[in-house]
């Protein structure tokens, strides 16, 4: 039997003068999670000191379950982002904006594919696509005894 993979999704804008009031302002939506250069735990939930540069990121998480296919993620994402195209340009010229995905997968061999439509979409807005993969614990501990 098959096992369900995980998906974590954000969209995000970073860059050193990345002012989050300003990008709420112009994507029409809050931030789940912000902050400005130099903030220390301003709005991360756990207080943990933040990243030396600014951020302004929503994600799926608690919206959508994680075994949700990827593009039911990405397209709730760009749901509640607004879709005027120069509004992106202008982000995009200024800042690294970004689709961030953390696939768990559950088996050794997954596919995932995202629709032309969808794939458009972020390529007019200039989002650009990261997927960071992380395998099964057996599949880890397997590759850690062919190593040693």
């Amino acid at each position: 039997m098959w096992e369900t993979s995980n998906v974590r999704v954000s969209l995000s804008v970073v860059g050193e003068d990345v002012d989050p009031e300003a990008v709420s302002d112009l994507l029409g939506s809050p931030p789940d999670r912000s902050h400005r250069l130099g903030d220390f735990g301003s709005s991360d939930p756990d207080g943990s000191p933040v990243p030396p540069r600014g951020h302004w990121g929503i994600s799926t998480e608690g919206r959508i379950p994680e075994d949700e296919p990827l593009s039911r993620h990405v397209q709730s994402l760009l749901d509640r982002v607004t879709a005027n195209v120069p509004t992106w340009r202008e982000l995009a010229d200024k800042y690294s904006c970004r689709i961030f995905v953390g696939w768990f997968m559950a088996q050794r061999n997954e596919m995932v594919s995202l629709d032309p439509e969808l794939l458009g979409a972020l390529a007019e807005r200039q989002l650009r696509l990261e997927v960071d993969l992380y395998c099964p614990d057996e599949l880890t501990k397997a590759s850690n005894l062919l190593t040693e």
